[in-house]
């Protein structure tokens, strides 16, 4: 919990305040309480407003307005037991636990319940009451099979593991625990209240609902006479889905704009600590003059607790960004970054610079100790090779659109001494080496000789020759065993050199990473491009190529649900057969799942989104209410096609479920539409599962209601009847 640990942090903040001397203070440069309060601040307004339009949609269409309010009162109390069952396994209420909350999709089995006691046409209170209970016994099972297959398609999300399993598995555990709240509720607290505050007057259409049917039904008829007309469209719509989702790009999840900036610098190792502040200074006094900026604070080299080793050739700049509605030079975080970079490039050249945000900084870092979105590490013996062939990866990746910040490994910099003994002139001395290594190394860094204590602290002692600036290191004197002197040029071969600031090592091997971020384009079409230009690069025997980053992540990720997505699917299929008793309704309903995923491909074309975990999970909840559908609709025919031929049967449960099948999508589908069009903070993880519910049941919905009766008719009408399935419809 952020938060939790904001205040404890705080809480010791002002207790150190109170100890400090005069003259220092102790100030605060970055809290993320202001992040978590405006993805929150996001997602409630989503909700809220999520939940206005789901019931102004269950009026509309139910037309009775006590109804529509026995259904709204259920979605408080279905987030009061998701919020329960958080608190309970420890977690908190944030962007990811309520980002796929859709109240449409909660209350649809409530709906199925209130929609059947709606329809009783009875004028005695005393004898409604009891219509209802009957009712509600009546739907039950089609209720609980309803919500038992929306459970089933949310194991995948359970399933997750790794960090896609800490994202999303809070996600997934909020919608399970309010559609379970929801559950109970509609077979205990909805029918007691519907019976006290409905009316039994019995049920009219609205006009809405009326104009709408009117509409629907010729087309519907004109569809059953042509199965194969209709078959071939929804064979058409999935083809060209499968083409638009080779287009679609692939990324891990989507950005989450922080609303701050991190600026990464890198310099060569030997930078003194003098030059490395002054750099800095210079680098905050430009980015001070963007208007955007509200605050800088840098962090060069480690502190004395090195819990994140830096050199003092690197430094992290953080940069407090003003709210975006004040911004002038640019209107996102990516083209302010632009702006910035060519503002340091020209007036404060030389150093790597790197753009990233706090949290993703942190994040990447963790990942893969990177700080960059990819990596490509390169592994071998030598480590001038390495370098040699960084630089070519580097220059093969600044060529790929949408590389930004590539940084080629740098390891060289710090000044060194190679001392070359000749062990026949110390022979010849009698001196021995480990004398000569005292010598040097009290000139070059000096030898420790003890430590002294300094309150709780134990400081070394070190000892160090001061060397006159115009005595050469060859002409260091040592005293020989025997008497006398000499100098180390007597006995050895001194070269200044420059070293290895760091050497990597991984795998039993060296190895060197080249970095580079992505802008304005997907991860994983950058990182396909980016491989066929790294392929180009020549590799001697015995060094190879590894990728690293979010990539890495993205491709497990992939790898796993490719495995537990269908067989949650087939699964589900198997369910479907047990209810039903036959694989052929089976089959049929289970066609609104490609219809679905055609529809969600659809609108992640025309929004510009690309693939993530955040639309796989959109996928999740679109085929749970996909099935659901199919199932009131199938059900029904099968019921209806028992007394008539199957043609009749599917007209006929057509024309009966068209409300129910219209009510569940229309509600789950405008449930998510505030955060399809959100664009607070936090609002880009939201936006793509969004948008995959929206236009899958765009596509699905039609297919249902327009598409599976005049299948049933063709494919039914040559076949024995099966058997009433084990679930109903309410009539």
């Amino acid at each position: 919990d952020a938060l939790s640990v904001v205040d404890q942090v705080r809480t010791i903040a002002d207790q150190i305040r109170e100890t400090l001397p005069p003259g220092v203070r102790l100030e605060t440069i970055y809290d993320r309480e202001k992040l978590v309060g405006n993805t929150l601040e996001t997602v409630s307004h989503s909700l809220l407003e999520g939940g206005v339009l789901v019931v102004l949609v269950l009026l509309l269409l139910l037309g009775d307005l006590r109804a529509g309010l026995v259904v709204a009162t259920v979605i408080p109390l279905s987030m009061l037991g998701a919020f329960t069952g958080l608190a309970a396994l420890g977690y908190s209420g944030n962007l990811m636990s309520l980002g796929a909350i859709d109240f449409g999709l909660i209350v649809d089995g409530t709906i199925v319940v209130v929609e059947s006691i709606v329809a009783l046409e009875l004028a005695d209170r005393g004898t409604f009451s009891a219509a209802v209970v009957d009712r509600t016994r009546r739907v039950s099972r089609p209720v609980l099979f309803a919500v038992g297959i929306l459970v089933l398609v949310y194991l995948p999300v359970l399933g997750m593991v790794g960090t896609e399993g800490k994202l999303f598995r809070p996600m997934a555990l909020t919608v399970l625990f309010a559609l379970v709240t929801a559950l109970v509720l509609s077979f205990t607290y909805v029918p007691a209240l519907a019976s006290l505050v409905v009316r039994p007057a019995g049920h009219h259409e609205t006009r809405v609902l009326a104009l709408l049917k009117r509409a629907y039904l010729p087309v519907a008829r004109f569809l059953l006479d042509r199965p194969v007309l209709a078959g071939a469209s929804a064979a058409s719509l999935v083809a060209g889905s499968l083409l638009l989702a080779a287009t679609l790009g692939v990324e891990f999840v989507p950005r989450l704009q922080e609303g701050d900036i991190v600026v990464q610098t890198a310099r060569l190792p030997s930078i003194s600590a003098s030059e490395a502040r002054k750099e800095v200074l210079r680098i905050e006094r430009i980015l001070r003059r963007f208007p955007e900026v509200e605050r800088v604070a840098s962090r060069t080299g480690s502190p004395a607790l090195a819990t994140d080793p830096m050199g003092l050739e690197e430094a992290d700049i953080l940069v407090r960004l003003a709210p975006r509605d004040s911004w002038t030079t640019a209107d996102s975080t990516e083209g302010l970054s632009d702006a910035m970079e060519a503002a340091l490039r020209a007036e404060a050249p030389g150093p790597e610079l790197s753009f990233t945000q706090p949290i993703e900084m942190r994040f990447n870092e963790l990942l893969e100790g990177i700080t960059s979105d990819v990596g490509v590490q390169i592994y071998g013996p030598d480590l001038d090779t390495l370098v040699t062939l960084g630089a070519r990866v580097a220059r093969a990746l600044e060529e790929v659109p949408g590389a930004a910040d590539v940084k080629a490994p740098s390891v060289e910099g710090m000044p060194g001494v190679d001392v070359t003994l000749e062990q026949g002139e110390l022979a010849r001395m009698g001196v021995v080496a480990p004398d000569l290594h005292g010598l040097v190394a009290g000139v070059r860094r000096g030898v420790e000789v003890g430590t002294v204590l300094r309150g709780q602290f134990r400081d070394p002692v070190v000892l160090k020759v001061d060397l006159p600036a115009d005595v050469a290191l060859d002409d260091l004197p040592f005293t020989l065993p025997g008497g006398g002197h000499a100098t180390l040029g007597d006995v050895a071969k001194i070269e200044e050199v420059v070293l290895p600031a760091v050497v990597r090592r991984e795998a039993g091997s060296r190895r060197v990473v080249v970095q580079a971020n992505v802008r304005g384009r997907d991860l994983g079409g950058f990182v396909e491009d980016a491989r066929a230009r790294v392929d180009a690069v020549e590799l001697p025997d015995g060094y190879w190529i590894d990728w690293s980053g979010k990539y890495e992540q993205l491709q497990a990720a992939a790898a796993r649900t490719a495995v537990t997505v269908p067989l949650v699917l087939a699964l589900v299929a198997v369910v479907l057969y047990y209810a039903f008793g036959a694989w052929r309704p089976a089959w049929l309903i289970f066609l609104n799942v490609p219809a679905a995923a055609s529809g969600g491909v659809l609108a992640l074309f025309l929004r510009g989104l690309p693939l993530s975990m955040s639309a796989l999970v959109g996928f999740v909840a679109l085929f749970g209410v996909a099935v659901m559908n199919g199932i009131v609709l199938v059900s029904r025919t099968l019921e209806l096609d028992i007394a008539s031929d199957p043609r009749t049967a599917a007209a006929a449960s057509a024309a009966e479920r068209f409300r129910p099948v219209l009510m569940t999508a229309f509600v789950a589908g405008i449930g998510f539409l505030p955060m399809a069009l959100a664009t607070g903070v936090g609002a880009e993880v939201q936006r793509p599962l969004a948008t995959v519910v929206i236009g899958g049941l765009c596509t699905s919905t039609p297919l249902t209601l327009l598409v599976l009766p005049a299948l049933y008719a063709r494919w039914f009408h040559a076949v024995p009847h099966v058997a009433p399935p084990t679930v109903t419809a309410p009539a």
